[in-house]
């Protein structure tokens, strides 16, 4: 169980180490045995990857418990789901599998506003 917390600890000091930078922070929320999950998959992933270069991405597995509970204090109840954060706060969250938002959100963008997160 101690490895669980500083798990989730490492996780809380990533987050605050990105703020810092005033980077904003994607937080990928899936569950491997999730079929929705696997439906955008090909999708996310890639993209999450190079998006990592320039921004933070952060993949949470819920099958971890001490995970799962973290992201359920974020008001995060299915997967596939990300976070978009920026100086503490959550500035867009989506639960999902459409395809056509997704590809926004990994490549910066509010599908709301189609405007790049800031």
């Amino acid at each position: 169980m101690r490895d669980k917390v500083k798990e989730v600890y490492d996780i809380n000091v990533f987050e605050q180490k990105s703020f810092a930078q005033d980077k904003i922070i994607y937080e990928y929320i899936y569950r491997p045995s999730c079929q929705d999950c696997k439906k955008v998959r090909k999708t996310v992933v890639p993209a999450l990857h190079e998006l990592n270069k320039t921004q933070n991405v952060i993949t949470l597995n819920v099958d971890d418990n001490a995970i799962a509970t973290l992201v359920r204090n974020q008001g995060i109840l299915h997967t596939p789901s990300i976070l978009v954060k920026r100086h503490n706060k959550t500035i867009y969250q989506y639960q999902g599998t459409n395809k056509a938002k997704w590809k926004k959100i990994v490549k910066g963008i509010n599908p709301t506003t189609n405007k790049k997160f800031q």
